[in-house]
């Protein structure tokens, strides 16, 4: 996910969550600590915002991300 020993920063948005933004092209600053914006459907406009935590695909990136920072601290 990324050779930053710091770690990284994923960016998970839903276009239909009004406060989500893909921040990756927002300027060079955000381009240098976002590794990726990953678009997902976590729920429909009006609910989409509290839904993350509810969704399987964002519980395995942040499994993944995780896990990877634990296996890199061995």
């Amino acid at each position: 996910m990324g050779d930053n020993p710091n770690g990284c920063w994923i960016n998970i948005l839903d276009k239909d969550d009004p406060i989500a933004y893909p921040l990756k092209d927002l300027k060079k600053e955000y381009n240098d600590v976002v590794l990726a914006d990953k678009e997902i459907n976590v729920g429909p406009v009006g609910v989409s915002h509290v839904m993350y935590w509810k969704n399987e695909e964002v519980h395995k990136i942040i499994a993944r991300k995780l896990a990877e920072d634990w296996v890199r601290e061995k």
